[in-house]
């Protein structure tokens, strides 16, 4: 192997594995802003709902499967996870690294869709590690933007496949499809450097969502917004509940989501879709399907792979 790379880092937001351990995260995420009392306790409530997150053990198990799968092409890279708001923090796992001797890293930021002031933040955190720890912290290299790489649509239209298998070729035809992503503040967007007058977070997403589309023949669909909170915003638009007052009018008896901009499972796709907008929409009489999220489905491994296999390759540049 090149000793242009040594070892993959996986980067992500993190989760409470335990509804106990809800409140201390969901202080992280918040921070001390006056006035989100309210907030935290409704976030704190869906954690507990839904029995903590399942994202921390997903991601690990993400990880994992690269390594396997690194190791079947007979490369032994190691592959790190490192969370902004769960252990382990990005900057504990940059130590760790650091003390292994690791010189370079790739670094994969396990959201499909770029915006600006997210990615910033894992950015300042790698960057901050980096300056604490000093001339003996690993250089960093990330990849391009990847929504529409082969095995990723791929992944996402075979999620999809299993809903379509699952309910029937009769029901299939009698849904609606919404792809969904979370909203971001619009104020997130305007303050992106490089597009103007919008960062690409929703042009991302619509491509991802017409190319799964395409490779599964499907005419007409739709692209929603999610998991928005009060006092922020205004915020990315269309909302998913407009959508389901379009989609009420229409006569079709079942709305199947998928949730594109979500690589695994957490509150936003366990509570914030499957509990709020499914009753929703039962509420209205129709029926709720959702695709399940990438995960570590091979497709997404293997493309993952590829990732670390070009870099190699390549030197591990830009």
């Amino acid at each position: 192997m090149s000793d242009s790379i040594k070892a993959v880092l996986l980067l992500g937001f993190g989760g409470p594995p335990k509804a106990e351990d809800a409140e201390s995260f969901v202080r992280s995420v918040v921070g001390n802003r006056p006035g989100q009392e309210s907030r935290i306790s409704k976030a704190v409530e869906h954690y507990r709902r839904i029995g903590g997150s399942p994202f921390a053990e997903i991601f690990r198990n993400q990880a994992l499967a690269l390594e396997r799968s690194l190791s079947e092409q007979g490369l032994s890279v190691p592959v790190f996870i490192g969370f902004r708001h769960w252990t382990p923090f990005i900057g504990e796992t940059i130590e760790a690294m650091t003390r292994a001797r690791i010189g370079r890293v790739l670094a994969v930021i396990m959201a499909p869709h770029r915006c600006y002031a997210n990615d910033r933040r894992y950015l300042v955190a790698l960057e901050d590690a980096r300056q604490q720890i000093g001339p003996r912290a690993p250089s960093v290299s990330l990849p391009d933007p990847w929504h529409l790489e082969t095995g990723f649509i791929t992944a996402v239209g075979n999620r999809l496949q299993d809903v379509a298998r699952e309910i029937g070729p009769n029901a299939w035809n009698e849904s609606s499809l919404v792809f969904s992503a979370h909203a971001i503040p619009d104020a997130a967007c305007q303050a992106c450097p490089f597009s103007s007058p919008r960062c690409p977070y929703m042009s991302q997403i619509r491509e991802s969502a017409n190319a799964v589309a395409r490779s599964m023949d499907i005419e007409q669909h739709h692209v929603g917004y999610q998991s928005i909170s009060s006092g922020i915003g205004p915020w990315t638009r269309p909302d998913l509940e407009s959508i389901l007052n379009t989609l009420s009018s229409r006569g079709k008896g079942r709305v199947v989501v998928c949730p594109i901009g979500f690589l695994s499972d957490h509150v936003e796709v366990l509570y914030d879709l499957d509990v709020e907008f499914g009753q929703k929409i039962g509420n209205r009489g129709l029926l709720y399907h959702r695709a399940a999220t990438v995960g570590c489905h091979p497709d997404f491994i293997q493309w993952l792979t590829g990732l670390v296999e070009s870099f190699i390759a390549d030197g591990g540049q830009n």
